[in-house]
């Protein structure tokens, strides 16, 4: 009996402490400037929508134009990161293969210099280099040192949109309540709670990159 009894007096001190901590964390999140709240729910969300982006630069000089087929050696970090790798100009993908270390990219080249972007970030996606082009009479080229940059992640949106709201905001150890507008040019995303019409409601936006495809992201964050 007596071991009885000291385990309900512990279990109900842990309740007491998780209790505690809860509201302690919900009375120090409303004493804070909502100022300072809406920023840090807004830093929140958009650490879950990003991710990281690798951006390796290609030149190549072509002493004519001509529709050509160019490869280049590459070690990627992960699988992952070599099926989400994309070839771009000017925010188009270009048709590409991966063999092995080697990525094979088809393309039309202007007179002089022409500038690419190899894009990839560590993802569990299918294979974006998937190309049917011939190999065989392709040219050499050599990328630049790659930059490391953050963007947002469509299938980040995805996810989050699929999550219930209260199961997320725990997730991300919110304590108030709000809305998240997603715009991607122009077409509008919304989640979240709305507004209620007789309270403050106060707002963060940023501005980002879509990772899939080079789109401006507004997000726009409101808490009350």
């Amino acid at each position: 009996m007596r071991i009885d009894w000291i385990v309900a007096i512990g279990v109900f001190l842990v309740f007491i402490g998780a209790g505690f901590q809860y509201y302690s964390n919900l009375f120090q999140s409303r004493a804070q400037p909502m100022e300072l709240v809406v920023g840090d729910i807004s830093d929140r969300v958009t650490d879950f929508l990003k991710t990281d982006v690798y951006e390796v630069p290609i030149k190549v000089n072509s002493p004519v134009a001509k529709s050509d087929v160019l490869y280049f050696d590459y070690t990627w970090p992960s699988e992952g990161a070599k099926n989400s790798t994309k070839i771009l100009q000017d925010s188009a993908s270009k048709d590409c293969i991966i063999s092995g270390s080697t990525l094979y990219f088809q393309t039309d080249l202007n007179v002089g210099e022409n500038f690419f972007t190899m894009r990839y970030s560590d993802k569990n996606v299918s294979m974006n280099c998937s190309g049917t082009f011939g190999t065989g009479n392709s040219n050499q080229t050599i990328p630049w040192a790659g930059v490391k940059r953050n963007m947002i992640s469509q299938s980040n949106i995805d996810e989050m949109n699929a999550t219930d709201y209260t199961t997320f905001k725990n997730n991300q150890g919110i304590n108030r309540d709000f809305r998240v507008n997603v715009n991607v040019s122009g077409s509008v995303n919304y989640y979240g709670l709305n507004p209620p019409s007789a309270t403050n409601v106060y707002v963060r936006e940023t501005r980002w990159a879509l990772e899939e495809t080079d789109e401006e992201v507004i997000i726009r964050i409101l808490s009350w």
